[in-house]
């Protein structure tokens, strides 16, 4: 492909890290040879109580490229406050000039030619504004199905355009997770294209929700989530049909549905603008709509 031009200065790197220092390491080697580097990758040590700090702060004694900000808190691992550490992490690079922040999980790994290859997917398309790629996780690929919008980006890597990321305002902090789901939703509603790029994959190195705790709690978390964000429950019965032969096989999809509906009993405060939700919900009735027509047409 060739080197981007100018790419090392294009793009920094937000990791928020809580308790990640058997992870961190891959992470690092991944970024770290990157044929593109960032201008700055910060690492926020979220009030970790393991070796990540220590971690992080080697990685940046040997690279100058990378800077580390500690943070104390004493409310445990929260999607809120991984919003909080990006929150912090952007205002420490908000004077360098860049055009892209990428926002990366401390658990994920990917091919040195990753970022070079997304700057390049979208240097003529201005009105990109937010982009990644698809992932893996257990050896299994994750692929959009019909249910999933095709303009999903995975929050455990995105990528934004510095003046879209600006115009939303940043990430939402919603304590039960959702916000990157809500990010690409509030770009749409801005004007702005949000992209799946499927000519590369990330490794993400541990099942989706599961930080927190393990695979069942993860699924009921899930489904509060979905509530949470505002997820039409037409959609909602839809995705959790989807995920049936997902481990656990079944008892997952039960989980998910019941998270759902006692979040939705129990009036669950929803802290996403009204008027985001129904944008949301709209988006989501048209994916639904244009699967059944898709089906209709394919019949005949």
């Amino acid at each position: 492909m060739g080197n981007v031009a100018g790419a090392q200065a294009r793009y920094v790197i937000i990791t928020p890290a809580r308790n990640e220092a058997s992870s961190l390491e891959r992470t690092f080697t991944a970024i770290a040879s990157q044929s593109s580097l960032p201008a700055q990758w910060v690492i926020v040590d979220d009030g970790s109580i393991d070796g990540t700090g220590d971690a992080a702060d080697g990685f940046a004694a040997r690279h100058g490229w990378i800077r580390v900000i500690h943070r104390d808190r004493g409310d445990g691992r929260g999607f809120a406050s991984k919003v909080r550490a990006v929150s912090l992490a952007y205002e420490a690079v908000s004077d360098l000039a860049f055009e892209f922040v990428a926002i990366v999980d401390a658990d994920v790994s990917f091919e040195p030619d990753h970022f070079e290859y997304m700057l390049h997917s979208v240097a003529s398309s201005p009105r990109v504004g937010v982009f990644g790629t698809p992932f893996i996780e257990a050896g299994v690929q994750y692929h959009r199905q019909w249910f999933t919008d095709p303009r999903h980006v995975p929050g455990q890597c995105q990528v934004f355009r510095r003046e879209c990321y600006e115009d939303v305002g940043g990430l939402l902090p919603i304590p039960e997770g959702g916000e990157d789901t809500i990010a690409l939703v509030m770009a749409r509603m801005r004007g702005w294209e949000t992209r799946l790029l499927t000519g590369r994959c990330f490794v993400h190195h541990r099942e989706m929700g599961t930080a927190a705790g393990g695979v069942i709690q993860a699924r009921l978390r899930d489904g509060v989530r979905d509530h949470v964000v505002g997820n039409h429950p037409a959609w909602e019965v839809l995705k959790v049909l989807a995920r049936v032969r997902r481990r656990p096989f079944l008892l997952g999809s039960i989980l998910m549905l019941c998270g759902y509906s006692f979040a939705a009993c129990s009036r669950r405060n929803c802290v996403v603008p009204r008027e985001v939700v129904a944008h949301l919900r709209h988006e989501q009735l048209s994916r639904i709509l244009h699967a059944r027509r898709w089906g209709r047409s394919k019949a005949r």
